[in-house]
């Protein structure tokens, strides 16, 4: 197995995925693509009522209700994905099904995202939650 790695984090990429882009990875005949975008400017270490908020503003609107809330179907719950803890979700928009997670790592913020068709949900599922426990922070990248 390789590792994938990024600015500030690494993580063990199965055989069968590799680097479709600077931070995207997918199978040559998969369903989805799963990216990460770091941020290491948080000026404190991230919290989980940080992670919280940012996880509620990104939201795309078909997700939410009148009031701002997550519609019902949408799941939003804690996420520990290797040495980085905060919260995930789950949504249907635009023909495309999204898994995200919004966690955090001392003073590193990590924005996960793997989306594929809605017809795919579920078919690499397995292989991203895998990939994504053995998620760690790179110290000498910070």
């Amino acid at each position: 197995m390789s590792t994938a790695s990024g600015r500030c984090w690494e993580f063990a990429l199965l055989p069968s995925w590799s680097n479709s882009g600077k931070e995207s990875f997918s199978q040559t005949n998969g369903a989805g693509t799963l990216e990460i975008t770091a941020t290491t400017e948080m000026p404190v270490r991230v919290d989980m009522s940080t992670l919280a908020e940012l996880l509620k503003n990104s939201l795309p609107a078909q997700v939410l209700s009148e009031d701002g809330e997550p519609i019902p179907g949408m799941t939003i719950e804690s996420a520990t994905l290797g040495e980085f803890h905060g919260f995930g979700t789950s949504y249907d928009a635009n023909e495309t099904h999204w898994r995200r997670w919004f966690v955090g790592q001392g003073t590193v913020f990590l924005l996960i995202s793997y989306f594929c068709p809605i017809a795919d949900k579920g078919q690499e599922d397995s292989q991203v939650d895998q990939m994504l426990c053995s998620l760690k922070e790179r110290n000498n990248a910070l």
